[in-house]
Order: structure tokens, then sequence, then C-alpha cells
């Protein structure tokens, strides 16, 4: 299992933090299942925070993940994750479910 850290500006929701485990699914780890947990900090001092689970897949040295979760004010998304691997990055898209 591997884990990994972000942080960043995540749009309406403000500071993000994040932290997700990988769970190779394949013997190649080129597949994946992951698991995590999110907080971010609002412009209004809220605190929100949320589970994430879902699957990804590794491409030489980039993982794209793809998570579906659920916030503690009732949002659900689905997030879409770009991390280069070897620069230390990831980009993050968040679209609304409900």
């Amino acid at each position: 299992m591997s884990t990994f850290n972000c942080e960043g500006t995540v749009g309406k929701y403000g500071s993000g933090f994040a932290t997700m485990q990988l769970r190779a699914s394949d013997d190649s780890r080129a597949t994946y299942e992951t698991e995590g947990s999110a907080r971010a900090l609002m412009e209004d001092g809220t605190m929100v925070s949320g589970s994430l689970r879902g699957v990804g897949r590794r491409d030489e040295g980039k993982l794209k993940l793809f998570s579906v979760d659920n916030t503690n004010n009732g949002d659900q998304n689905l997030s879409v994750w770009e991390v280069d691997i070897l620069n230390k990055s990831a980009s993050l898209k968040v679209y609304a479910l409900r």
C-alpha cells in the first residue's frame, strides 16, 4: 500500500488537504483501489471533511485517480486527480454529483 498527501486550493472549498491510500489491484501495479480522507477550510471559516473512495491507474510516472466523495455538508462529488509522481505535483477537478 502507498500513501500520499496533497494540499492546495479546491474551488468553492478553499484550502484543501487530502490523504489517499493506494492498494495495487494487479501484479504490475498499474491499477489501484483508492481510499482516503479530505478536509477543507472555506473562506467563511467553515471546515468541511469528507471520505474518498475510488480507482486509479498508473502510466509510467503518472497516476490518474477517480474518487467518489461524501462530505459532512451533504455534498457528493466525483473527483479526478492527475498526479505526476516524479515531479511531486497534482491537479484536481471536482464535479458535483449532488
